[in-house]
């Protein structure tokens, strides 16, 4: 058997070559796109991951310590269950882990693990998840029914939904509640901690300490990566933020992150852009007058700062920029949610998705690149961090593959996990369906010439796409 994987490896190896010779590759090449469009926390911005999870958790768990009467004693959080990608299904209380079918790979009831057999019979026979056709044909959250964590933002979130599952558990003797309907209190919590409001207010739990500390929680953009964005400028390109965050925050992100010259690397900022709505919506733009109310606008000027909005509109004057009508753009964001998936499906773009996990499982084999890669790839692992701690999850395992639940392999077994078949996951499938390329940070664009040409993802490649290598699961 061991023999057989070897020899499975060996031929994952070879097969990119063979189809190069035979069928070429689809390639994206930075410097063709005429506008850049960026995202900034998580994208521009890369934040301590230990210290925002806590803090989060802390900002709403003492919220609904203080407001909704739950126990002090329901929250301590846990780092290992915060992972990318869990699916809370709100009737049912439970995290929900998928394979790319849809079936299920593991299960939570709160945190609570649930067996191979307490998995069939909820989900039956086959384990699968019934609103599995509607998630990954709209990459959304939808109403009481379920809740997808896929950012930095919301994964503590997930956390605190599963402790609250838990402490109403506890309290009737740990038996099992018909329909659960945790998310008005969950949501009421969330809107405090984030909402865009709060930042000037200097209230919220989470803001203000963010104001005073933001070198706690945020690093600043080194000078390499500073240059290697004036240069995307060069030829008349066009660069813009998109971001969901209020003006305020937005800019207060950018100049601590960028310096005071933060304005000059830009030429258009769109803030509480209220993603992925901007892209199939007809929203207005607005813009601050002088008393700081907001107002309609029909006009972007170069240099201008806008709020809401909406992608055509946004192309529209990119065409008008440019001189082009139809321009290119390239957007970097780090969530499928709100950046990748409607970017691609509405407004054609193409994007690359900011995925740290790369990094916490980044693969020690040459990428088919070439020495050129093998040799990047050395530079980012010296160049990891504790984030990549924070983003390895022993209770869920890795956000690309995982071992089917019908192979049921022994807990803790090495050997077994490595003999079992992996499965790509759910969040690998759409990783690969909707981004072009994927890496675990924008420095990792430092190193390469801007004329390099990376392989996009493609469908009968895993290892494809991932810069600057693939995560060691998909060498399975």
């Amino acid at each position: 058997m061991i023999g057989i994987l070897k020899l499975s490896k060996l031929w994952r190896r070879c097969l990119p070559c063979f189809l190069m010779a035979n069928r070429g590759f689809d390639t994206l090449c930075i410097k063709n796109y005429d506008c850049y469009g960026f995202d900034i926390d998580h994208t521009l911005a890369k934040y301590n991951l230990a210290t925002l999870f806590n803090d989060v958790y802390d900002a709403m768990t003492k919220y609904l310590i203080a407001k909704k009467g739950y126990g002090r004693d329901a929250f301590n959080f846990d780092k290992d269950f915060c992972t990318r990608g869990l699916i809370l299904d709100l009737e049912l209380g439970n995290f929900l882990k998928l394979s790319k079918n849809g079936t299920v790979l593991r299960g939570s009831h709160g945190t609570r693990p649930l067996s191979h057999e307490q998995l069939k019979e909820q989900f039956g026979k086959n384990v699968q998840w019934r609103h599995f056709d509607q998630l990954v044909n709209s990459v959304n959250n939808i109403g009481d029914r379920y809740r997808i964590f896929e950012n930095f933002f919301d994964m503590p979130i997930g956390v605190v939904c599963a402790h609250v599952i838990d402490w109403i558990d506890r309290k009737a003797n740990w038996e099992q509640q018909e329909k659960y309907n945790i998310w008005p209190d969950v949501s009421e919590a969330v809107e405090y901690v984030y909402h865009s409001t709060q930042f000037k207010a200097h209230n919220g739990l989470f803001f203000p300490k963010w104001k005073d500390e933001t070198g706690l929680y945020v690093q600043k953009c080194s000078s390499a990566l500073r240059e290697w964005l004036q240069k995307l400028r060069a030829g008349n390109k066009k660069m813009f933020i998109l971001t969901s965050s209020m003006e305020d925050f937005a800019q207060s992100s950018l100049q601590f992150i960028l310096g005071d010259e933060w304005h000059h690397y830009f030429d258009l900022y769109i803030t509480l852009a209220k993603k992925p709505s901007f892209f199939n919506t007809d929203r207005n733009f607005m813009k601050l007058d002088e008393s700081g109310n907001t107002v309609p606008t029909a006009e972007l000027c170069e240099g201008g700062v806008y709020l809401n909005g909406n992608s055509k509109v946004l192309m529209q004057h990119l065409a008008k920029f440019t001189g082009k009508d139809n321009p290119k753009v390239l957007f970097f964001g780090d969530s499928l949610r709100s950046d990748i998936f409607p970017a691609k499906e509405f407004a054609n773009w193409d994007t690359v998705l900011v995925l740290e996990e790369i990094d916490a499982y980044l693969s020690s084999s040459t990428n088919s690149d070439g020495n050129f890669i093998g040799q990047l790839d050395k530079k980012m692992k010296s160049a990891a961090d504790c984030n990549s701690n924070m983003l390895r999850s022993c209770h869920w395992g890795s956000i690309f593959t995982d071992v089917p639940l019908v192979q049921e392999p022994k807990i803790n077994s090495a050997v077994n996990h490595n003999l079992c078949a992996q499965s790509p996951t759910l969040w690998l499938y759409m990783i690969q369906k909707y981004a072009t390329i994927a890496v675990p940070r924008l420095d990792c664009f430092i190193d390469f010439p801007m004329d390099y040409e990376f392989k996009k993802f493609d469908a009968l490649l895993d290892m494809y796409g991932f810069y600057p290598n693939s995560p060691e699961e998909l060498e399975y």
